[in-house]
């Protein structure tokens, strides 16, 4: 009979029993038959367990690794390379081994403090042999002895079919306990048999399924980070792919223009001081005058063959009769107005001399509006000489006092209105042709306003008692308007890819260079960073979100007098998806001071943003981008938002669809000097106005 034995060693949550026969490490399948023949291994199962605090045991093997490095002296290592060499019947076990070299050999788990579950399991796939499980109540210290051994009676036949087999043959085996602990079982189903010993066998446990090691696990991330990132190239890929040209195949198309009478009339235009000003009788009436009688002069078939009328003032309505009065009627429209000029003397050439040189035309409205004035009529006047007879009506709209959005395209519109005429399209200016503003965009860009922005001017104000600055209150009237348009600086309007800014990148982003082409087309993707990136540059800021700019502020008229009354002004540039009523709620939000008022500030220029106009399949939209890609191909269209306030506002319910554009090719630098100093139009820019108008002109109301 063998003297057993069990050495504790501590380890992490638990202890390890190493079990000795004789004094020597005994394995796994010499202490599992020994339990089933030999009382005294019993007893020391018995006295080791009642020695040990902890609630679940269990044998297991330990990567061979780690087991080598642990125990290099011992012969009980798990050794696919040694295992191999034992035979084909073997087989199976090493490629296990080398896949999975920790596998459990028994398990132990104690349930609930009285119950004990017992499952010896093969070193090898859980599915290639039978796993062998008891289920009993602890018995009394009378009966534990017939319960170990029946723990043996069940274990011994698979290990003694098997160890004997490969085990012993090949010195192979586990000798360490582990116990730790664990109050609820981990992998095994187990059946309570109320009595001992079971009358049936228990129902097998379920598969187990051993843990990946840390190296498999960090091979599956990476394989699935690889799939990822593999499916969102496809993702990106598809993107580009499904995002063809949008651009209009047309035919191209030349027009007979004098560029030199072009040039030369609108230097000529361009020094009649038609200054606009806020009211009517601070305009320069002798300029505007001047203005109509030489454009009379100038043109004298368009003024004999088309009906003109003056209306509100100055503002001109011409209409040029259609072949066939059924079809709705267009209307191109221009202003004759043009800011004032702050100072003179500051500019290169005299601001209303029309001065030509360095290859430009010098002046105000040169770019502002006289040039689509000129453009305009110089198209009508040659059609009308080559004896061009329209199909539809044309309308033709000049206004006196645009720059403050006055009187006179109202009074046009209410012409119209009471006359009942319905119009197809209206052309008026807006945007431009921008050459090298778009970001990846190498071609100049042609950008069609579609819409324009609201305006809304909001007045922000506190009252107090006012008093002697030398015994303040805590807070004054300027003090919360300071405060509330501080609040306002720091929280703007939100910002998105909307409107007519998502139709923009939807037209150019298949014309941009990668990899913004990438980008623009996987909006889906990168939607956040290209609207942070927009709302960096006021240009582009403009296109997300409503703009709010503090304007004017006022306060006490004298430094040691508090207020009684304080204010500024906001104003607003209202994106279509904003409406009055909703950006005043957002103020009073944002500003969160039941003592400030808001209130609309009174301005001519307030109104709610203009509803959106179609774009590919509309007449008015095809008409206007075939013109432009017929003239120059160079040039890519798309759809934009107009950030300004035009005249063309005035006939949105009169008209399906409303556009806003004129032929002048820009770049940023040149865009500065719209309202500024400097204005001036490049000489070979000039031609494109009356080729453009003409071509619109026969595309929309020809034949």
């Amino acid at each position: 009979m063998s003297l057993w034995s069990a050495e504790q060693r501590r380890i992490p949550g638990g202890v390890q029993l190493h079990w000795r026969r004789d004094g020597q490490p005994a394995t796994l399948a010499e202490w599992v038959i020994a339990l089933r023949d030999e009382p005294q291994a019993r007893a020391a199962l018995n006295d080791t367990l009642a020695q040990t605090p902890y609630k679940a045991f269990f044998w297991e093997s330990l990567p061979l690794a780690q087991a080598t490095a642990q125990h290099p002296a011992r012969q009980d290592v798990l050794d696919a390379e040694r295992l191999a060499r034992v035979g084909p019947d073997l087989q199976p076990f090493a490629e296990h081994f080398k896949a999975q070299p920790g596998a459990s050999v028994l398990q132990f788990e104690n349930l609930s403090g009285d119950a004990l579950l017992v499952v010896p399991a093969p070193l090898t796939t859980h599915d290639a042999y039978p796993h062998l499980a008891a289920f009993t109540r602890l018995a009394p210290a009378a009966q534990q002895d017939a319960l170990w051994a029946e723990v043996g009676r069940a274990a011994a036949p698979f290990l003694a079919q098997e160890a004997p087999r490969w085990l012993s043959t090949a010195g192979l085996g586990v000798s360490w306990l582990h116990v730790r602990l664990d109050t609820q079982p981990k992998y095994y189903r187990s059946v309570e048999l109320r009595r001992w010993p079971p009358e049936s066998p228990p129902s097998p446990p379920p598969p187990y399924t051993p843990r990946p090691s840390l190296g498999s696990l960090m091979r599956r991330v990476a394989l699935a980070l690889g799939v990822l990132l593999l499916a969102l190239i496809v993702a990106l890929g598809v993107g580009v792919a499904t995002t063809p040209s949008r651009q209009p195949v047309v035919a191209p198309a030349t027009e007979k223009v004098d560029a030199e009478a072009m040039t030369r009339h609108l230097a000529e235009a361009i020094r009649f001081r038609t200054v606009s000003a806020a009211r009517a009788e601070d305009l320069n009436h002798e300029a505007l005058s001047g203005l109509i009688a030489w454009m009379e002069a100038t043109y004298p078939q368009t003024h004999s063959q088309l009906t003109r009328e003056v209306v509100g003032g100055y503002s001109l309505l011409y209409t040029w009769p259609g072949a066939d009065p059924s079809l709705p009627p267009i209307l191109l429209m221009s202003h004759m107005d043009v800011v004032p000029v702050e100072n003179e003397a500051e500019w290169t050439h005299p601001p209303f001399d029309g001065v030509i040189a360095d290859g430009a035309l010098w002046g105000r409205g040169a770019m502002d509006d006289k040039s689509g004035v000129v453009g305009i009529l110089e198209a009508v006047e040659g059609l009308l000489a080559e004896g061009f007879v329209p199909q539809r009506t044309v309308y033709l709209s000049f206004g006196h006092d645009e720059e403050t959005l006055g009187e006179g395209s109202l009074a046009v519109a209410a012409l119209l209105r009471e006359r009942g005429v319905r119009l197809s399209w209206v052309l008026d200016e807006g945007m431009v042709i921008t050459d090298g503003i778009i970001a990846g965009v190498k071609a100049p860009a042609a950008l069609i306003g579609v819409g324009e922005r609201g305006y809304l001017s909001v007045r922000v104000e506190a009252a107090d008692e006012g008093g002697h600055s030398s015994m303040p209150p805590p807070t004054t009237a300027a003090g919360r308007v300071a405060r509330a348009v501080a609040r306002l600086e720091a929280e703007p309007f939100p910002a998105g890819l909307d409107g007519p800014a998502s139709s923009l990148f939807a037209w150019l982003a298949p014309e941009m260079r990668q990899p913004l082409r990438t980008v623009f087309s996987n909006l889906w993707l990168f939607r956040p960073v290209v609207i942070s990136q927009m709302t960096q540059k006021p240009s582009t800021n403009a296109l997300a979100r409503t703009t709010q700019a503090v304007t004017m502020l006022s306060g006490s008229l004298q430094d040691n007098v508090l207020p009684q009354r304080a204010w500024a002004v906001v104003n607003l540039r209202l994106h279509p998806r904003d409406t009055q009523a909703s950006a005043l709620a957002r103020l009073a939000e944002v500003i969160d001071d039941p003592t400030i008022t808001l209130s609309p500030y009174p301005s001519g220029l307030n109104g709610e943003p203009s509803p959106i106009s179609r774009d590919v399949g509309a007449p008015g939209f095809d008409t206007i981008t075939g013109a432009i890609r017929a003239l120059r191909p160079d040039v890519v269209v798309a759809p934009g938002l107009t950030v300004g306030a035009t005249d063309a506002r005035r006939f949105v319910d009169l008209a399906e669809d409303v556009y806003r554009f004129m032929p002048l090719q820009l770049t940023e630098p040149e865009r500065a000097a719209i309202h500024g100093t400097d204005e001036r139009v490049k000489l070979n820019n000039l031609a494109l106005f009356p080729a453009f108008y003409r071509q619109v002109i026969r595309r929309g109301a020809g034949t």
